[in-house]
């Protein structure tokens, strides 16, 4: 299975609170040379987000790691948060 598949069936799994409106991903190099995926969680500009927002979605982005890394994607994980 490739990367790409493996993503999308990981994003599809997990069920995304309503503070992210969209995800996309694209590969490339990271500043090492090697192999990465940048994901891109878009959200809302938030100012002022509560303890409980920066927290749901901090532990959002690291679950996305964690299961790409679990399944032993070529690329390293890198997510990000992304202000519409």
């Amino acid at each position: 299975m490739t990367d790409e598949k493996i993503i999308r069936d990981v994003i599809s799994n997990i069920q995304l609170p309503e503070d992210v409106l969209a995800v996309d991903f694209s590969f490339s190099e990271d500043s090492t040379g090697m192999p990465a995926v940048w994901i891109n969680l878009h959200v809302l500009e938030d100012l002022r987000p509560s303890t409980a927002k920066i927290r749901k979605l901090s532990r959002l982005m690291l679950h996305i790691s964690q299961q790409l890394l679990d399944k032993n994607i070529e690329s390293w994980p890198y997510v990000n948060l992304v202000t519409d």
